[in-house]
């Protein structure tokens, strides 16, 4: 029984009980001892003072008289008092005339001392007596004797009371306890021992019994349930399966239904552009193609998507250039990183493997979504694309993937959901910076599938880093010599660039080569440089100069270096951001030997220095620019200044710039001046600063919504009792409650878009003519 309540509860309260109790007992026999102690010393004090004086006043006569029988008879009677050991008197010559006693001496013996004084008041002697505390000693033993026994008497019967306790209480407790816990719902009900008892353990065990019953009975009922919802979750599941192969196939036959029209559209508009059209008609045909090509990209992201979503994307790996396949991303977005002014980098570790077996057509497409964003939230600085990989023992490479960009970053929250569907950093992105959301997800979707791996790092502020872990087998067909095999070791080469990154990516890559590189990061140092090494004799074989440089730029820079007799056996290679005829024919008349854009593919870089180094007959010749077609024209802005007397005055608040340029083509006439304002916050600051007949009002913009705008500017009406300009909501929210929603925020009519010229005339003709205000009868049948 003691092993099987030990640790319990009761055990442990009556252990803990008794422990008190038995402390509380020794306390208050330790305080009645010390108690009866002091008691007894105190009247053991008393006593001897009251003997020794009692003593000292009846031996004054017979002393006086000198009556040694009488004296002795004295002190003999001292010695039945069990406390006196010793007596003796000493007359005042210090001669002893009588003592009795043990005549031991007790160091720890009390002594009492009294003058015996005679009659007259002169003294007679002294009377010495000493006390011994045996006695004393011997009471309080007895005294503690019997305080134990009394605790020990009191600890029994607490025990024997504990231990019924937990024999009445805490064992029934423990048998039901032990009961409940081996029950199984699954057996037979629950039988309890001491159910038959007639108090309230045995109702209790009642009780439980009642509940098990109760258990079993809700137990049978819950697992026939459960056999039906997993049937139906079964059903259900292979329901959604189904549904999401009719989803792929569904957006599968869309696609191709698109992209056969769109097709005809992008291609006429290509054949278009070939021929004689004016700037104006020009203008049309970009808008066409650029907006075609956005749809086309949309349409890839959303069939890719389904293809992941539906199980079925399929990976083709054969060998495959890495280095060229970087660098022919680089070169198919650098465009676009020439238009925002950024620098787009490459740096391919020497070391690292460029023959590679993988799906090139699937790593192109993550990097060409990677670097996309990178450039499109980057506004200024750079975009750097750095590669690094180091070979194993297995014939694989783990390869290293990063994408670093100095654009406006990703808040820390928003970092672990940006790989989601249809996910982007903040609410205003895709209205800012276009894009469906998935591009990041299919990316990663991508990288999973080769059993890699990709995270993000960011600042918000200061940029991102994408990172791609991924092993890949190396192949072993070897590249060929893009420049024949011809060594450029020992050749002293002079690198010019205002960005750290370009010039530790061409140290980087020259040396790779054997060249002997230098590096400095402006024109005037640059000089510096030339002029040293003409000192000392070890003058440069070649300089590379970026064009566009701080206070000295790359053309200065050529300029007066071919200008300079002393280094007239420099080769000179310009590396510019800008890729343009103007500036092909400028560093063509100052007379240098190659024009490349960046980023320079590597193998265009080396085979260039090769041929300018290695051909004695090189006159100087420049590669051409590619040939790209100009971008439309960006749309005018009027100023309020530029209000025309006699003309209707239209605001029109859009955020897009193609939609922009759609608008303009569709309003703009000879008796209409148009104001364009990119999002709602400058339509609502040119709304105060003049007055306009008639406000088109997007609704999904930037840092102010339509709806937002819409608010303000009637606040402001309503603040200088102004009369209601008509604002006409065009948008591309095309639901019922979408259309009682803004009319609701105060604008008079709604157009959704994709919007036709006819729709456009035929609102501005109710609010430019006379009449009746037609957003009365608009709110009427809403």
């Amino acid at each position: 029984m003691y092993a099987a309540i030990k640790n319990k509860v009761g055990y442990r309260a009556g252990a803990l009980a008794l422990g008190v109790i038995a402390l509380i007992l020794s306390l208050e026999s330790w305080r009645s001892f010390n108690e009866k102690q002091s008691a007894l010393y105190e009247k053991f004090e008393d006593r001897r003072a009251f003997l020794t004086a009692s003593t000292a006043s009846s031996l004054s006569l017979p002393l006086y008289e000198y009556d040694l029988d009488i004296i002795d008879a004295s002190i003999k009677a001292l010695l039945d008092h069990r406390e006196v050991s010793n007596v003796s008197i000493v007359e005042f010559n210090g001669q002893t005339i009588s003592q009795a006693g043990i005549r031991t001496i007790d160091a720890a013996a009390f002594v009492e001392e009294k003058n015996i004084v005679a009659p007259g008041g002169a003294s007679l002697g002294t009377i010495r007596i000493e006390f011994s505390e045996a006695s004393l000693k011997s009471e309080l033993l007895s005294h503690r004797h019997a305080l134990i026994v009394r605790s020990l008497v009191l600890i029994t019967l607490l025990f024997a009371v504990i231990f019924w306790v937990i024999r009445t209480i805490v064992k029934p407790i423990s048998d039901l306890e032990a009961a409940v816990r081996s029950y199984d719902v699954r057996a037979d009900a629950l039988v309890i021992p001491g159910r038959k008892r007639n108090d309230e353990f045995g109702s209790l065990a009642q009780g439980f019994e009642y509940m098990s019953v109760q258990l079993k009975t809700l137990f049978n009922d819950l697992e026939s349930r459960v056999e039906e919802r997993t049937e139906e979750l079964k059903n259900a599941t292979k329901a959604a399966e189904n549904a999401n192969v009719a989803k792929s196939q569904f957006l599968a036959n869309m696609s191709h239904e698109i992209r056969t029209p769109m097709n005809g559209v992008l291609g006429m508009a290509e054949v278009l552009k070939e021929t004689e059209l004016n700037e104006r008609q020009m203008e049309f045909v970009d808008t066409i193609y650029t907006s075609g090509t956005s749809l086309v990209t949309i349409i890839n992201d959303i069939l890719d998507f389904s293809k992941i979503e539906a199980g079925r994307l399929e990976l083709d790996p054969s060998p495959f250039d890495l280095q060229s396949a970087v660098e022919d991303v680089a070169m198919l977005l650098s465009s676009r990183a020439r238009e925002k002014g950024i620098e787009l980098s490459i740096r391919y570790h020497p070391k690292t493997p460029t023959a590679i077996i993988g799906d090139a057509g699937r790593i192109r497409q993550v990097l060409t979504n990677l670097v996309g964003n990178a450039i499109k939230f980057t506004h200024e600085g750079y975009v750097l694309v750095d590669i690094t990989g180091s070979p194993d023992a297995d014939g694989k490479v783990n390869l290293c993937l990063k994408i670093h960009d100095t654009g406006i970053g990703i808040p820390n929250e928003k970092l672990d959901h940006i790989f989601e569907e249809f996910t982007q950093a903040e609410g205003s992105t895709t209205r800012r910076f276009g894009g469906t959301g998935l591009g990041l997800t299919i990316s990663k979707r991508l990288i999973d599938a080769m059993s890699g791996s990709i995270i993000a790092e960011s600042t918000l502020g200061e940029g991102s880093t994408f990172i791609i872990h991924i092993t890949m087998p190396i192949s072993d067909q070897e590249l060929a010599p893009v420049d024949g095999g011809k060594d450029l070791s020992g050749i002293r080469v002079l690198i010019v660039d205002d960005l750290d990154v370009n010039r530790s990516i061409l140290i980087e890559q020259l040396s790779s080569w054997g060249m002997i590189p230098e590096a400095v990061k402006g024109g005037s140092l640059a000089l510096e440089a030339l002029n040293a090494a003409s000192k000392r004799g070890e003058m440069f074989d070649l300089a590379i100069l970026d064009y566009h440089m701080p206070q000295m730029d790359g053309a200065e820079l050529t300029q007066r270096i071919v200008s300079d007799q002393r280094y007239k056996n420099i080769r000179l290679i310009v590396l510019s951001s800008i890729d343009g005829e103007a500036s092909l024919q400028k560093f063509n008349e100052i007379g240098v030997d190659a024009y490349l854009s960046k980023p320079a593919k590597s193998t265009l870089l080396r085979r260039t220095i090769s041929k300018i180094i290695n051909d004695p007959n090189n006159n100087r010749t420049i590669a051409p620019a590619s040939k790209r077609a100009p971008a439309p024209a960006i749309n005018e802005k009027k100023t309020p200044e530029q209000l025309d007397e006699g003309k209707a005055h239209i605001l029109v608040a859009e955020d897009n710039e193609i939609n922009r340029m759609v608008l303009k083509c569709m309003i703009e006439t000879k008796d209409r001046s148009v104001f364009y304002a990119e999002n709602g916050k400058v339509a609502y600051d040119l709304f105060r600063a003049c007055a306009f007949d008639v406000v088109l009002m997007d609704v999904s913009m930037p840092e102010m919504d339509g709806v937002e705008a819409t608010k303000a500017i009637r606040a402001y009406e309503a603040t200088r009792d102004l009369k209601q300009t008509p604002i006409i909501c065009l948008t591309a929210h095309a639901l019922e409650e979408d259309r009682k929603r803004f009319l609701e925020a105060g604008m008079n009519d709604y157009l959704a878009k994709p919007v036709k010229k006819a729709d456009i005339e035929n609102v501005l003709g109710k609010y430019l003519g006379k009449g009746s205000d037609p957003s009365e009868e608009l709110k009427q049948t809403a």
